[in-house]
């Protein structure tokens, strides 16, 4: 009796063990999935702001990305605009041209009296704009222009953006210089390529190079 008194008290003892190391290892898996909740709670918090965030990001992008179409849009209907004007335009020049090559030739068929009157009306019309019969015409240019007039008189026809390279100039500041040669006769423009181009005229063109010599002459002299 004695003997199976004690195995019950060993077996409760036993059980009274094992229950409290069966509720610690509840309360620590408690723990860790309380602990595991919070975690995952601040993670799909965190995650949920930064998808927020992202959204309003992807609006922001979408709203610019309408704008910047509705802009290609208006550009290309300009685009498409100047392209047509410039057409139309080299349609007319090529035109001119054609107009101009059968007037040549008509003229080439003349006689001795025709071509000898269109040889001066060849010369006036070439001479007039042109003020190289002034005195000091050269001295009214600036040190740009002349160094415009020298460049072109070395490497002949030239675009705008290759004038600008040599004279290390805007564009802007070039194309009113050019206009302005242009303008005042020291200048060509060739209108049948795009860009145009600019070439000196001739008789400048004999005129700077006789300025040239008569340095040459005068540093000669003095070097006696």
């Amino acid at each position: 009796m004695s003997s199976l008194l004690i195995g019950e008290v060993a077996f409760l003892v036993v059980m009274a063990v094992a229950s409290i190391l069966f509720y610690r290892k509840i309360r620590q898996a408690k723990e860790c999935y309380d602990s595991s909740r919070e975690l995952t709670k601040n993670i799909v918090v965190s995650f949920l702001r930064e998808l927020t965030g992202v959204k309003r990001r992807l609006e922001h992008l979408e709203v610019g990305i309408k704008e910047a179409a509705e802009k290609s849009d208006e550009a290309l209907q300009v685009s498409a605009g100047i392209q047509g004007e410039v057409k139309l335009l080299l349609d007319k020049v090529e035109k001119t041209a054609q107009e101009l090559v059968a007037i040549k030739s008509k003229i080439e068929g003349l006689g001795q009296e025709g071509v000898a009157q269109r040889k001066v009306r060849d010369k006036a019309v070439v001479s007039s704009p042109i003020p190289i019969r002034e005195e000091g015409v050269l001295s009214k240019l600036n040190p740009t222009e002349l160094r415009v007039l020298e460049i072109l008189k070395e490497e002949g026809e030239m675009t705008v953006p290759k004038i600008r390279e040599r004279i290390g100039k805007t564009r802007e500041h070039t194309a009113r210089l050019l206009k302005k040669l242009y303008e005042r006769g020291f200048i060509d423009r060739n209108t049948r390529s795009m860009p145009y181009k600019y070439r000196i005229r001739k008789e400048l063109k004999d005129l700077l190079e006789e300025g040239r010599k008569r340095e040459e002459v005068m540093k000669e002299e003095l070097s006696k």
